[in-house]
């Protein structure tokens, strides 16, 4: 039952982060500017993001269950680990399922995320330490759009997301979503890098 309770809370955190974040106006979280800089027309596509970005990220989540997070809990079953969905009139991203894990000691977290985001040309990484104990790292893409995320909560778990930001898709969405799904499948959890 705490698992369920710890995934569903989860999942609502990062959806108030990333959802939130495409609204303007003076949201807590329009600070986080999920969706780029850049115009969508001049961002990087979302199919060479897949091709970029993904690899990096699933590599990421296995290395850092490898770390000591051991056998991460990635989504649901029957359900790829990197759904594409429709954003604004144009565009499409990819918001990750929620991978959770042991306990990895932060710094070995910041390490594993600057070797693999930094030279994708991510910022960060950027620590957010909340009243509760939990912290909150965030690796950007600040032109694009996109982040990575980790929640450390000491004592508890860590929780990895991620989202692409808005971006134009040039292949068929049936047709990526058939190819994201065969490239990334549900795992009921994996404990070592490929």
């Amino acid at each position: 039952m705490r698992n369920r309770n710890l995934v569903a809370w989860l999942c609502v955190m990062l959806l108030c982060l990333t959802g939130c974040s495409s609204f303007g106006g003076g949201n807590v979280f329009e600070e986080f500017r999920l969706d780029g800089d850049a115009p969508i027309s001049q961002r990087e596509t979302l199919d060479s993001y897949a091709e970029r970005v993904l690899p990096v990220i699933d590599d990421f989540q296995r290395s850092v269950s490898a770390a000591g997070a051991g056998e991460l809990r990635v989504g649901e079953r029957e359900v790829p680990r990197f759904p594409a969905t429709m954003c604004g009139d144009d565009g499409y991203l990819i918001r990750a399922r929620a991978a959770l894990g042991e306990l990895v000691p932060l710094e070995t977290l910041i390490s594993l995320g600057n070797e693999r985001f930094l030279p994708l040309g991510f910022s960060g990484p950027r620590v957010t330490e909340r009243e509760n104990g939990k912290t909150d790292l965030y690796w950007f893409d600040k032109e694009n759009g996109g982040a990575v995320s980790v929640i450390h909560a000491p004592g508890s778990h860590i929780g990895i997301g991620s989202e692409s930001g808005c971006r134009i898709l040039n292949a068929d969405v049936n047709d990526f979503r058939a190819e994201l799904a065969a490239n990334y499948p549900y795992e009921p959890g994996f404990t070592r890098p490929n």
